[in-house]
């Protein structure tokens, strides 16, 4: 202390201050490094975690099988069911020297094959040892993230098919359009090529053959075969190529098969009529005008219950009628076929399936005039060539609650009498269609399952509940499947 002028003046101790000073940001910059440090370890330990998550996920890729061609590398993989979302796929390609990495993005269902093609610059294909399969994920911050390997295929001849096409100088056979569709299958058909040993087909669900049902199927030295087991309404695809026991021909031209309705589903009239559309865009429920106009059609000068019309609208033969079926001829080509009903009596007391083979029923859109728990309908016989429909408020009708074919109809007029087309239901589904005169009618009865906006038309299998229902429901003839 300094004793100045009677006052005591304290002097500062700069020394001190500094060394204080200095402290604090030494404590400061300590802070920082660790906090900084912390969050890299973090970062790190965060996205270590996330990778080890999704290497950890079930996720089950599976390379089914490997078709090389002189320049071509086709690889089948199949996603098996398991966890794990992936957005892209990395295949390597490796021979004894040398390797190639492919990357494709894709996303896979489960369950879903898929045939990946690529072209390696780096390794012949007459060198190619093993093929790997490596998932790409995508992490929250949105970073790609190389997964670990999934599957590896070592090549062998036992499991790897080479085709050398190149120079082979084979020429392709011929395909030839399908014989004896059914509702399950068909017949593949091909003309014969010279030096030819083995035929081998391809069955699939679209035209570039990702979606394969048979794949590189050897038939054997014949000129046609039978494909069973398919899926109604469903459009399908064939090629095929020859063996000559040395190298393969090239693919032959691509056939396409509509898999046909059998005789479709049974529906209440509440499901033909639901607000909800049982007809996808464009095409409507036929009213009575609609079918009398067809019955005109085929017979000028018939009336409702007087005229040869349903002879041109049957199928010939006795596969979906009874005998006699009277005067069959289908020259309309609307392929009737004797579908059956679920009858429900007045008083909604439903009972049994009837008339298979007999008859084929089909709603309308209006109900009864004189009782609006009836609706008027059409239908064809076995043993007569009527098509019974209904006049102005005259004709035959049916109790609601029963279940009947339905045959949709476009909204636009068709103009080209004859002329095929196909129409594509809510559910996927595909029909024939056919148009007669200047209506386009769908060639097969309705087998519907949903509602244009997507909703389940419900499978009602107990035929006495039919009869309290006030909303829509289908089912199929017995309850069995195999006739829809």
């Amino acid at each position: 202390m300094i004793l100045k002028g009677g006052k005591i003046i304290k002097k500062r101790n700069k020394k001190g201050l500094s060394a204080i000073v200095a402290t604090l940001i030494i404590i400061l910059l300590t802070i920082v490094a660790v906090t900084v440090v912390w969050v890299v370890i973090k970062e790190v330990v965060v996205k270590n975690s996330e990778k080890n998550f999704l290497n950890s996920l079930n996720l089950n890729l599976k390379i089914q099988k490997v078709q090389i061609t002189c320049d071509e590398v086709n690889i089948n993989l199949k996603r098996n069911a398991g966890e794990g979302e992936f957005i892209g796929l990395n295949f390597v390609v490796e021979g004894e020297e040398n390797s190639d990495v492919f990357t494709v993005y894709a996303h896979m269902n489960e369950l879903e094959s898929r045939i990946f093609n690529f072209v390696s610059d780096n390794v012949t294909s007459g060198n190619i040892s093993r093929i790997k399969v490596i998932p790409i994920f995508e992490t929250k911050s949105g970073k790609e993230f190389i997964g670990e390997v999934k599957d590896t295929y070592i090549l062998s001849s036992l499991k790897t098919e080479v085709i050398c096409m190149l120079g082979c100088g084979l020429p392709a056979p011929n395909a030839l359009n399908a014989i004896n569709i059914t509702n399950d299958g068909f017949i593949a058909s091909w003309n014969s090529v010279p030096l030819i040993e083995e035929y081998y087909l391809d069955v699939a669900r679209d035209s570039t053959f990702v979606n394969l049902v048979f794949d590189n199927l050897s038939v054997g030295d014949v000129l046609e075969y039978t494909i069973t087991g398919l899926d109604s309404g469903t459009l399908y695809y064939y090629r095929i190529r020859g063996y000559n026991g040395t190298c393969f021909s090239t693919n032959s031209n691509t056939i396409s098969v509509l898999v046909s309705i059998r005789y479709g589903l049974l529906y209440n009239w509440f499901a033909s009529n639901d607000s909800r559309g049982i007809a996808n865009d464009g095409w409507h429920m036929p009213t009575i005008s609609d079918f009398y106009t067809l019955m005109k059609t085929l017979d000028s000068s018939g009336e409702y219950n007087n005229n040869f019309a349903g002879g041109g609208m049957k199928e010939t033969g006795f596969t979906y009628w009874n005998s006699p079926n009277t005067n069959a001829s289908d020259f309309s080509g609307f392929n009737g076929r004797g579908a059956g009903r679920l009858s429900c009596l007045p008083g909604y007391s439903c009972g049994a399936f009837s008339y298979l083979k007999s008859r084929e029923y089909f709603w309308n859109k209006e109900e009864s005039s004189a009782d609006t728990s009836l609706s008027w309908i059409s239908y064809l016989s076995y043993n007569s060539e009527i098509f019974q429909t209904s006049g102005i408020n005259i004709g035959p009708s049916i109790n609601k609650h029963s279940g009947l074919s339905i045959r949709l109809i476009n909204d636009t007029s068709c103009t080209v009498p004859g002329q095929t087309g196909i129409y594509t239901g809510n559910d996927g589904k595909i029909y024939r269609t056919i148009c007669i005169g200047n209506q386009e009618w769908l060639a097969d009865n309705l087998a519907e399952t949903k509602y244009r906006n997507g909703d389940i038309i419900p499978e009602v299998t107990d035929s006495n509940s039919w009869g309290s229902l006030s909303t829509g429901a289908l089912c199929a003839y017995n309850n069995n499947w195999d006739y829809v």
